[in-house]
């Protein structure tokens, strides 16, 4: 109960008080109990809200201190891969590129691939392919590679008719679509963001990409 609503904080905003409950309320509990994925998983969540308040540091500490190595003694693939995108978030955010590029590549991706999971693959593909568009020097083969990530990450959110996937992959694979020269096919993609934002209420962000495509796109 206090996790969920240390949840419903996290979600409203209210980062100290979820905070709170995380380190006050619940990790005692799970140290009694000495409950050790219960552990990775709250320390987890805080590591969130340090990510979301700007404490990268300690947030990627947790990550590869506390959580990668009780995720490897369980021989948990699924949280190993999980954990590893947001270290690579982590690490995008403080500019380091290519080895967020790297973990996504080499551990997330494939992890998410051979356990045959959509969502994590949808995921990860559209973080690669945002970290490769950020490059300062991006050649035509980088803007390729990102448009397939992109593309294969829309259809995977579209299939799963998740709102939240389709919205991101879709503005950026649209963006990227007219920045390559390519106005027409961004077109379908763009009015597809811009609905998913609306679903979500997102109504800054879908007028934004509605006057992006009228813009572009006609």
């Amino acid at each position: 109960m206090r996790g969920r609503i240390a949840d419903v904080l996290f979600a409203q905003g209210k980062l100290e008080e979820s905070l709170r409950i995380r380190r006050e309320e619940q990790l005692p509990v799970y140290e009694l109990l000495r409950d050790v994925r219960s552990l990775a998983i709250t320390r987890g969540k805080i590591a969130d809200v340090l990510f979301a308040r700007g404490d990268l540091e300690e947030a990627l500490r947790i990550r590869r201190e506390e959580e990668l190595p009780v995720y490897a003694r369980l021989g948990d693939v699924r949280a190993l891969a999980v954990t590893h995108g947001q270290i690579a978030d982590v690490l995008f955010a403080q500019g380091e590129r290519e080895e967020a590029l790297r973990l996504l590549q080499d551990e997330t991706l494939p992890a998410a691939r051979r356990l045959q999971d959509p969502s994590m693959m949808a995921q990860a593909l559209w973080s690669s392919a945002r970290i490769r568009l950020a490059q300062d020097e991006l050649d035509a083969s980088g803007v390729s590679e990102a448009l397939k990530e992109l593309q294969e990450s829309f259809e995977l959110n579209s299939r799963l008719q998740r709102a939240d996937g389709i919205a991101a992959s879709g503005r950026l694979l649209g963006q990227t679509l007219v920045a390559s020269g390519l106005p027409e096919p961004s077109a379908g993609v763009l009015d597809a963001s811009a609905s998913a934002f609306e679903r979500l209420g997102h109504v800054a962000e879908a007028s934004a990409v509605r006057a992006f495509r009228q813009e572009h796109c006609g």
